[in-house]
């Protein structure tokens, strides 16, 4: 029992380290109105709010992903599409006329 707890310990971190390697050629971009806003590291936690006359988005990047965790949207599914850690994953919304991109450097 111990030995599979030991184990799965030691996958859990190894595949946290080999995504972690393979994040840190990825870059988190958000446009507005198809306008480059901002262009962040995936492998550098951090967050951010994004402002424009169409509304705000609260930005998290954290552990190798990027999730909007707020949004003044009537209908918020930029906040409940979840998190984006994967080459081409995007967070859209619509009514802020907001991309979040994760792409190569």
């Amino acid at each position: 029992m111990a030995a599979a707890l030991l184990a799965a310990a030691v996958l859990l971190i190894a595949g946290r380290v080999l995504r972690t390697d393979a994040n840190s050629n990825l870059i988190v971009t958000v446009s507005i109105d198809n306008e480059k806003e901002y262009e962040y590291p995936l492998d550098e936690d951090r967050e951010f709010t994004v402002k424009s006359k169409y509304g705000t988005n609260n930005v998290i990047i954290k552990d190798g992903e990027v999730c909007v965790t707020d949004a003044d949207c009537p209908d918020r599914l930029c906040v409940k599409q979840g998190k984006a850690g994967e080459q081409g994953d995007t967070i859209i919304c619509l009514p802020h006329r907001m991309v979040i991109t994760v792409e190569e450097k």
